[in-house]
């Protein structure tokens, strides 16, 4: 039937993903992985904030420490990024399925500002 289906799933599996297979190391870019690769949880990245809320972004400093957080208040989880319990904006990067799953699991993560250029911001995702 034309018209049907698409498919589309914002399910997030509450189990965690396959490791991911190693690259020929090509591509460059975008932050780095955690250390030896044993813990799929040692998630060091440097992604941009989405969504960001104005009043906090125009509080933030280079260097500031925020709290990295699952909200799972709506219809699937999200992730956070807060300053005093204040949304400060939300993380959709290649990861974030895996970092949701790490959270489930009980760890812990940072986001210290790299970067801010009026109201876009870059963190640094690290465990705690």
């Amino acid at each position: 039937m034309t018209g049907s289906g698409g498919g589309r799933s914002d399910y997030y599996s509450p189990t965690p993903p396959s490791t991911p297979k190693p690259t020929d190391g090509g591509g460059g870019g975008g932050g780095g992985g955690g250390g030896g690769g044993s813990d799929p949880c040692d998630i060091v990245e440097t992604v941009p904030l989405n969504s960001p809320q104005p009043a906090i972004i125009a509080t933030l400093n280079v260097g500031d420490i925020l709290d990295v957080m699952l909200d799972t208040n709506g219809p699937r989880p999200v992730l956070e990024v807060q300053r005093n319990g204040q949304r400060a904006g939300a993380l959709t990067h290649r990861n974030h399925l895996t970092l949701i799953n790490c959270i489930v699991n009980g760890r812990t993560y940072q986001a210290i500002v790299v970067k801010k250029v009026g109201g876009a911001v870059e963190v640094r995702i690290e465990p705690v």
